[in-house]
């Protein structure tokens, strides 16, 4: 699905895990057609794979039934890295979470 709708190539190496690469390409297909992204939400609570409450899934939805298509991010292996050094760096601590990592990115 994704090479169908001609999104930004990504390569694995560019990401530390399978995983990123994968959400990163989720969030693409996202941002291409959110209207279309809701049928998979749907089929997802349907199959009673979704342990949530269904008003969250229904507010899901609705967001993405309003929200306009926007271009695809693309990839940055800095950017990434830049990410790493910054939670490492900080632990999830409120004070700190951003900042950090900027010079690394540069």
């Amino acid at each position: 699905l994704y090479k169908e709708k001609r999104l930004p190539h990504i390569e694995l190496d560019e990401y530390r895990t399978e995983f990123e690469r994968d959400f990163f390409m989720i969030v693409n297909l996202v941002r291409e057609n959110p209207l279309s992204f809701q049928n998979h939400v749907k089929n997802y609570v349907a199959k009673g794979k979704f342990e949530g409450q269904s008003k969250a899934a229904n507010t899901l939805i609705q967001r993405l039934k309003s929200l306009p298509k926007v271009e695809p991010i693309l990839s940055n292996k800095a950017a990434s890295n830049a990410c790493y050094v910054n939670l490492g760096k900080n632990e999830n601590t409120i004070g700190n979470i951003s900042g950090n990592a900027i010079t690394e990115l540069k």
